[in-house]
């Protein structure tokens, strides 16, 4: 039997030196591509019957089901070869049949068991390729054929499409002496109703998926659809939104509609039976939203794959976005982007089903003898801006009269203040976009050009289906936009290029000072960090930590005795390469404010000599008020949950901002006109935190690392597909174990457990890091009600050697007052139960709803330290313990406890130059190196994280900053009185 050899690690990436990543024969996900297309003849028949609840092998004895598991874990995370997976199943069942002979046992199933890996997975509900469809594309047109149409198709392998000398299939000559049509693109792709069909056939799952109905209006029920004056945000400026479900578009979706020519945009969605049903309250009404986007599928080259993901919106938040529960519709094959219309030659194939879907599909529901009905609706693309603008078949952001779809504000006009106003932008009606996206299906290709430029729009697929609209169904996705857009911007663009860093002398270096502040900065240990250096690249994640941090750091760099000079920074040297951007950058604005002139009737000629004399204003002070407007709109836009009116707020403090820039003469991108329209999106789809793509980006990161043997004409994104696949299948057999309830064997749950092991890998419990990870990981603490997780390990401490028996025995004394009346070890009081405590618990860390907080006493805790209690009081944490007292009726009381010191405000905090911002942006300035006395305190009331600094103030003296990393909600105010029901530690 071949040696096994270990599986790469998750995060592991292939040498510098390699091109490709090498895979050998036996992997289970390669398969050659020649292999795809053999004819059905030459196959193995599918084992799985699609009217099943369940896959085969749970009508095979558990022994034989766990020889299935076993073989396939050896080949799949172990790295065994096909072969050695066929002699374990052969030595299984052989060992299998011995014992049946012997002992006079019947084991069902046996003589039909599987000896191959393939038969084995079929067996298991794993083979992936039995849910994969192999459509193959013209290697020019994109025009697509399903794979039953490869032997019908005329010799040659010429596109079959009028007027395309495209290739579709070669001809390959087999070993056997056979030639065999081998497609030269090939697109994977999966079946929406498939999908959703295999997730509802997930035990308790449709349940599931109709738990956001918290209220009596969210029950199913004949019930119109909201308009917008009706939805409560449209009054209440305090309705707040937590999720999807509580933005209006939820409410105002209509059922029943068909989009048929007529009305007075010439296209309209017509509701055929008069129903005026609200979708959302059909019984089982499914709120979709997608994801397409590109990567870098190789690490040198350049290589580019897309993938086409969709999320079921009435998951829960802290399943929505997790592998499992996304369905990943199509890899697009590279190595370049296809046009408009090479993408509607993919999306063609998901339009039908969505429209069947949109009118109710039945599916299969365990434990129901009659099918359910559901129904879907799609209802935004969660893209970034190229990728979504594409699909919608709206016109680039860069260009000249079409820079935004909301409002008919031009490109040039971004030099205008009045570019950042909303009342000043006239909006356009989308439905003009749609009429004129027909009329472009239909034309000729002149035409169709035309009316791009003309009318700013292309046909795509998607116009096909109800409650699509191009703009409105296209939110600005927040994630590229604010940090990977703006924030990248701000800090490159306007500050560095812009010389706002120049060397003001020889020992006073303002760049220095910030990249040396930013280096010094104390991170909690699951946090991320920001970019390298103000020139440095970064991921979202990082970006957004430095948001956060932002404004404390432009005041390190720039403060002369604690205050922003009202001055300008000094002139970059000629031969500086910011320098050389910065003449490069002022004259793109030149002539975009001077393209504004001239389509300004009222210009003038002193006009025009002065476009040619300004220059960016270079304020110090005026550059730390804007960009305190624009962190502080960024960072309320950026909670978890937020009010409506919290998203006007922050729109008002981003408008100022890039007003303030504009008639600074600063260069701003599309992106800071776009999101004056976010509070719209938000109004409509809840929070940012519902739609925006950081999980999927995180999605393309995880398949660009699954191995793979090449990139000829779709292999490699057929494994990628596979990969997807069968990580979806692991875990619905899983599932599938758990629910076999007392029908569950041994083998069962030694299957569970190793499954569970090898999916989880080496994670542990509060390690991972980035903003998606760390608030499913704090959504799935608060709904599965597990708050409080501790590590195995810990260390047991008699309170009275470590001096801590007094204040604990007075905080539990009265925690439990109500319940047992305590009194102290050496107490002779007679009608007490005294508290003994010689053997406490003592941990290193705790995590609570999904945060992870350490004590400052053990090594493991150093990394999270610091942490918020009662909102945001910062505080060290020097012990976690847990206290349990058993009482006379053999009740047992627990306390889980923490010992901190605070934080001690400092009275320069209102001398900051944020400190009208200071509750926005949820920066507080401290006594430096001070602590106030030791307290007990309940670890429930710990609140968040922080990044901790020092910054300078008046003279030589030095403070402490924290800036708050929380983005639960919009930032509480700080409690500087630390009350409660702490005890201070007097004699600690």
């Amino acid at each position: 039997m071949p040696p096994l050899r270990p599986v790469s690690p998750a995060g592991s990436e292939p040498d510098e030196g390699d091109d490709l990543i090498d895979v050998e024969e036996h992997d289970p996900l390669y398969v050659p591509l020649e292999e795809l297309y053999l004819d059905a003849s030459a196959s193995e028949p599918p084992e799985l019957d699609r009217e099943r609840v369940l896959p085969p092998a749970f009508s095979e004895h558990p022994w034989i089901r766990r020889a299935y598991v076993e073989a396939f874990i050896a080949v799949a995370f172990h790295g065994a070869t096909q072969d050695c997976a066929q002699y374990m199943l052969e030595c299984a069942r052989s060992r299998l049949v011995s014992f049946s002979l012997t002992s006079g046992y019947d084991i069902p199933g046996l003589a039909r068991m599987a000896v191959t890996l393939r038969t084995a997975e079929r067996r298991l509900g794993l083979d992936a390729n039995e849910h994969i469809t192999y459509y193959f594309l013209c290697d020019v047109c994109w025009d697509r054929h399903h794979p039953d149409e490869l032997n019908d198709l005329p010799g040659g392998g010429m596109c079959v499409k009028p007027g395309c000398s495209g290739t579709l299939y070669e001809k390959k000559l087999y070993s056997d002496g056979k030639r065999r049509r081998v497609p030269v693109k090939v697109l994977s792709a999966t079946s929406i109703k498939q999908s959703i069909q295999r997730m509802v056939l997930r035990p308790g799952k449709l349940a599931e998926l109709n738990s956001w109905r918290s209220k009596v209006d969210d029950e199913p029920g004949a019930k119109p659809p909201l308009t917008f004056e009706e939805w409560a945000g449209s009054t209440d400026g305090n309705h707040r939104l937590y999720d999807m479900h509580d933005g209006w578009a939820w409410t105002s979706l209509r059922a029943g509609l068909e989009r048929r020519q007529g009305g007075r945009w010439s296209i309209e969605d017509v509701d055929v039976h008069d129903v005026n049903q609200r979708f959302v309250a059909l019984p089982n009404g499914l709120i979709l939203i997608f994801n397409i986007d590109w990567f870098r599928a190789l690490k040198r080259g350049n290589y580019s794959v897309g993938a086409i993901y969709l999320t079921i919106c009435n998951n829960p938040r802290s399943k929505r976005f997790l592998p499992e529960e996304t369905m990943l519709l199509a890899v697009i094959p590279g190595p370049e982007e296809p046009s408009l219309e090479q993408l509607n030659s993919i999306l063609e194939i998901f339009v039908p089903e969505l429209l069947e879907l949109y009118n109710g599909i039945d599916v299969r529901v365990p434990g129901e003898e009659q099918p359910a009905l559901v129904h879907g609706c799609l209802i935004a693309n969660a893209s970034d801006l190229p990728a979504a603008r594409k699909a919608s078949g709206l016109r680039g952001h860069t260009s000249k009269w079409f820079m935004c779809p909301v409002c008919k504000q031009p490109l040039h006009s971004l030099t205008d203040p009045r570019c950042f106003d909303p009342e000043e932008v006239e909006l356009r009606e989308e439905e003009r976009f749609l009429k004129y996206a027909f009329r472009a299906r239909d034309a000729d290709p002149c035409t169709r050009e035309e009316i791009a430029e003309e009318r700013g729009i292309r046909w795509s697929a998607l116009n096909l289906l109800p409650e699509w609209y191009p703009v409105s169904s296209t939110p600005t996705e927040f994630m590229h936009g604010a940090f990977l857009g703006e924030a990248k911007h701000l800090v490159q663009g306007i500050l560095t290029v812009g010389g706002m860093f120049a060397k003001r002398s020889r020992k006073d270096n303002p760049q220095k000072k910030f990249e040396a502040w930013m280096d010094a900065m104390w991170w909690p240990g699951t946090a991320g960090r920001v970019p390298k250096g103000v020139a440095g690249t970064g991921k979202a994640d990082q970006w957004r930590n430095l948001v956060t941090v932002l404004p404390p750091g432009l005041y390190e760099s720039w403060q002369v005795d604690g205050d922003i000079p009202d001055a300008e920074a000094p002139p970059l040297k000629s031969k500086e390469k910011n320098a050389i951007k910065s003449k490069r950058v002022a004259e793109l604005v030149r002539e975009r404010r001077q393209a504004a002139a001239a389509y300004d009737q009222a210009t003038t000629l002193e006009d025009l000599e002065y476009i040619e004399q300004t220059a960016m204003n270079k304020n110090y002070r005026s550059h730390f008020e804007a960009a305190l407007e624009w962190c502080t709109a960024i960072r309320i836009w950026g909670s978890q949950s937020i009010t409506v009116a919290e998203a006007s707020r922050a729109q008002v403090c981003h408008n100022q901002a890039c007003q303030s820039w504009a008639l600074m003469n600063c260069h701003l991108t599309p992106y800071f006109h776009i999101l004056i329209h976010l509070v719209l999106f938000i109004r409509r789809f809840g929070p940012v935190y519902a739609w925006w793509a950081y999980m999927f980006e995180r999605f393309n990161g995880w398949l660009a690392k699954v191995n793979h043997n090449g990139h000829k004409g779709g292999e490699l994104e057929a494994t990628m597909m596979r990969s997807w696949v069968k990580n979806s299948l692991l875990h619905d057999l899983i599932i599938q174990l758990e629910a076999l309830g007392e029908a569950k064997a041994p083998e069962d749950e030694e299957s569970i457990r190793d499954l569970k092991r090898c999916l989880r890998g080496e994670k542990r419990t509060g390690q991972n890091r980035g903003t998606l990870l760390s608030s499913i990981a704090a959504m799935t603490a608060q709904e599965s009600g597990e708050l409080i997780q501790y590590p195995k390990q810990s260390r047991k401490y008699n309170l009275r050697t470590e001096d801590l028996y007094t204040p604990i025995f007075r905080h539990v004394r009265d925690m439990w007052k109500e319940r047992v009346k305590l009194v102290s070890d050496i107490s002779f009081a007679r009608d007490g139960s005294p508290f003994i405590a010689i053997a406490v618990p003592f941990y290193s860390h705790i995590v609570i709803a999904g945060q992870r907080y350490g004590a400052s006493t053990t090594r493991r805790g150093q990394a999270n330290r610091y942490a918020y209690i009662d909102g945001r009081q910062a505080v060290e944490i020097t012990h976690i313990l847990r206290v349990t007292h058993t009482t006379e009726e053999e009740e047992t009381l627990t306390a889980d406890l923490a010992i901190v010191r605070p934080f001690i405000p400092s009275p320069a905090a209102a001398d900051m130059p944020w400190a009208t911002r200071a509750a926005d942006l949820g920066i507080d300035v401290w006594k430096p190196s001070q602590r106030g006395p030791p307290q007990v305190v309940d670890v429930r009331r710990f609140s968040g994280h922080f990044a901790l600094n020092y910054i300078g103030y008046k003279g030589s003296r030095r403070l402490w900053v924290t800036m708050s990393l929380c983005h639960d909600t919009q930032e509480p105010d700080r409690i500087d009185d630390f009350e409660g029901d702490s005890e201070r530690l007097d004699n600690y």
